[in-house]
């Protein structure tokens, strides 16, 4: 009777210790898939939020102001980001000065962009993705 029972508890001592094995490889696993999520999701451009995209050029102006350290008065026609790990950012003035748009490589926020896949707003900021967009079509 004895031998049965010295077999039950080698047995039960190795199925505890396959389940921390188990245990050790998923939890490996998840922390890899974790980790390239985390890559995936850097080189990700940043999805719009709803109000984002057109942006009042006061607040563009109190941006440069802080950006440069220096008051201003004008508004320039564009006005590029400091890099990030997304994308490229560049704001172009509208055509009526009021505000302006958020323009990165992959297209304008403006109305115009929308219905033609092309703007002045693009031009300005990105010449030569706009000309080779021109060419193809």
């Amino acid at each position: 009777m004895e031998t049965k029972t010295k077999e039950a508890s080698w047995m039960v001592k190795e199925m505890l210790a396959e389940q921390q094995r188990i245990k050790q490889a998923v939890d490996e696993t998840a922390a890899n898939a974790q980790a390239e999520a985390q890559r995936i999701k850097e080189k990700m451009p940043l999805p719009l939020a709803e109000s984002e995209g057109k942006f009042e050029a006061r607040f563009v102006q109190a941006l440069i102001e802080v950006m440069t350290g220096r008051p201003t008065t004008g508004k320039p026609d564009m006005v590029k980001m400091p890099e990030t790990i997304y994308e490229r950012i560049v704001l172009v003035l509208s055509s009526t000065g009021q505000f302006y748009y958020r323009v990165t490589p992959q297209g304008c926020t403006c109305k115009g962009y929308a219905y033609r896949n092309n703007c002045r707003h693009y031009k300005l900021a990105f010449p030569e993705p706009a000309a080779s967009k021109h060419s193809e079509q």
